[in-house]
């Protein structure tokens, strides 16, 4: 967000509400009198603040669920990314500082032990979520702002895409890209 925070939020169904409200009334000769406006019908989510996120000095770029779902990542335009606990309410568990330019980017690895960020320098760094430390990087991975990465479900494959108009898809195992794809071209 750009005040400087993140918010956790709960949302429950309301199991009460039918998902498909059915109209009400007769669409003939009276026309829509007994329709229920929407300020009228139930709303069928209940939404609930649980936690505000704070500690950037600057605005947020992303976030990202771990997939266990008990933690969130954020990332910001000071430089950092940051990982939280859900289940405490938003307990900080990791900052990383210090990168080159605005972390943007960022896509958890399917077991959990990894996520990458991406910055506008070009930079995908991955880290080791277990140790809080740098697993490996591509410096110049793209030729422009580097806006997100996705893990393959099988772990070994992640994808970038970035605002040089290519999607670019990287073998964790070597290190190195296997496809490079001209996606976009504004």
């Amino acid at each position: 967000s750009i005040d400087l925070t993140g918010k956790l939020w709960k949302v429950r169904r309301n199991d009460s509400v039918p998902m498909a409200m059915e109209e009400d009334g007769d669409e003939g000769a009276g026309g829509n009198a007994n329709k229920k406006s929407d300020a009228e019908k139930p709303d069928p989510y209940t939404i609930e603040e649980l936690a505000t996120l704070r500690g950037h000095a600057a605005r947020l770029g992303r976030v990202a669920f771990h997939p266990s779902g008990r933690y969130v990542a954020t990332t910001s335009f000071d430089h950092t990314w940051r990982l939280w606990d859900v289940e405490t309410g938003g307990t900080q568990l990791l900052l990383q500082d210090g990168l080159w330019k605005e972390c943007y980017g960022i896509g958890m690895h399917p077991d959990g032990s990894l996520c990458a960020t991406t910055d506008f320098g070009g930079t995908i760094q991955c880290w080791d979520l277990r140790t809080g430390k740098s697993a490996c990087h591509f410096t110049g991975a793209h030729a422009r702002r580097v806006l997100c990465s996705e893990f393959a479900p099988n772990g070994f494959q992640m994808a970038t895409a970035g605002d040089d108009g290519t999607l670019k898809v990287w073998d964790l195992r070597r290190k190195g890209t296997v496809a490079s794809v001209p996606a976009h071209s504004r």
